[in-house]
């Protein structure tokens, strides 16, 4: 799996691919660990490439009918960034894509070289309310939060999340529109405003599309990777790539914007993942920086756990790590005022919302009632999972 994974290989690890494919490796289990890590594009690409004779044809064979029905997704993918970027261009609002085609097309030279489930679209938080009122004239519905907001429930869910989705039943494209690269605790508004001040724009189609600039991208990536464990192996391969470019990383920029976060630690993470598991070198800079930070090594750790277990899923962690999750996030920053407020963050869950409405003059008393609320929530899982072992 991390032999295939990487784009493009060197030729010691091209070597080191054709030796893996041995007759001992049970294809059916890597099958499984391709669609679980979303690696397809480059590891199909690798050994069709490099190993053709010593996979056998039913795998190759199936691998390759994925990677094309992979291609034609992502083509329809691009081709509706287009016409949304056009339809908010003609209102004066910029978008910014965030991971997805064009993020592939960066790194890998080629946009189908990545799985993409959604277009990730970056926003300034003042059009927002602009921008959903653009995507409903365009098809799209609102799928998370799926309930109408209050203008209390709006501000409030503005403040604390990231992003809202939505799903065009015709097209079949869901996007995620984001007003924060993660929650403002995380990074602040004002960041994040001067990154979509420092995006750079790319011509696509008739199209004036932009993206994160050279200096914002690797925090993206690392941000990104770290709020989910790096539980998909892509994630850290996207930010290895940046690490082998055509051109040397700026290791002590990198270190400083992290340090001006307050995210040395995941800076500190992600260099130790990408060294662990495909051999690259720790640089200077950041061994330093690891020696200061050994709280990242647990970090580190708990990635590496997820990212070798075969069965682990995001919704595994949501349902069985919940509060594990929330103690991980809260060693993000050194910050007190940050940990509070991760661990409030999650006092106020929408989910509570719908499951019992309030009126916006009440709604404080969902700070009072979030115990009991999550004790049902919690019965109704259990009695929803027993249900299923009785009927499986």
């Amino acid at each position: 799996m991390l032999a295939s994974a990487l784009f493009a290989l060197q030729d010691n690890e091209i070597e080191h691919l054709q030796a893996c494919c041995n007759p001992s490796i049970d294809w059916a289990t890597f099958d499984a660990l391709v669609e679980r890590h979303r690696s397809l594009p480059t590891v199909y690409r690798n050994l069709s490439t490099h190993a053709t004779g010593l996979v056998p044809p039913h795998i190759l064979s199936g691998f390759m009918e994925r990677a094309e029905l992979n291609r034609q997704n992502i083509l329809h993918i691009l081709a509706e960034l287009v016409r949304i970027s056009k339809q908010f261009a003609g209102e004066g609002i910029q978008l910014c894509a965030l991971k997805g085609p064009l993020l592939a097309q960066r790194l890998f030279g080629d946009a189908s070289l990545r799985t993409s489930k959604d277009l990730d679209l970056l926003i300034h938080p003042e059009a927002v309310a602009q921008a959903e009122v653009l995507l409903l004239a365009c098809g799209y519905q609102r799928i998370d939060p799926a309930m109408p907001l209050t203008p209390r429930q709006w501000r409030i869910f503005q403040q604390y999340w990231r992003n809202f989705s939505y799903y065009h039943p015709q097209r079949h494209v869901e996007i995620e529109l984001h007003w924060a690269l993660t929650s403002t605790n995380l990074v602040s508004m004002q960041e994040f405003r001067q990154m979509l001040s420092r995006a750079r724009s790319i011509a696509l189609a008739g199209a004036n599309l932009h993206v994160l600039s050279e200096e914002d991208l690797p925090v993206s990536l690392l941000i990104h990777g770290s709020l989910h464990t790096w539980i998909r192996l892509k994630w850290l391969v996207d930010f290895v790539v940046w690490m082998r470019g055509p051109v040397d990383p700026d290791w002590e920029g990198l270190k400083t914007r992290m340090g001006d976060l307050g995210l040395q630690r995941l800076l500190a993470q992600g260099v130790l993942l990408a060294n662990w598991l495909f051999h690259t070198p720790i640089p200077e800079t950041v061994q330093a920086l690891l020696a200061s930070e050994p709280v990242a090594q647990y970090m580190a750790n708990r990635s590496l756990k997820f990212i070798l277990s075969a069965r682990f899923t995001r919704e595994e962690m949501r349902r069985g790590l919940g509060l594990r999750n929330i103690i991980y996030r809260m060693k993000f920053k050194k910050d007190l005022r940050y940990k509070w407020n991760a661990l409030t963050m999650y006092w106020n869950m929408p989910a509570y919302w719908i499951e019992l409405p309030l009126p916006d003059a009440l709604h404080p008393l969902y700070y009072l009632l979030r115990p009991f609320l999550m004790l049902k929530s919690n019965r109704h899982r259990r009695r929803g999972a027993a249900h299923k072992d009785i009927s499986s």
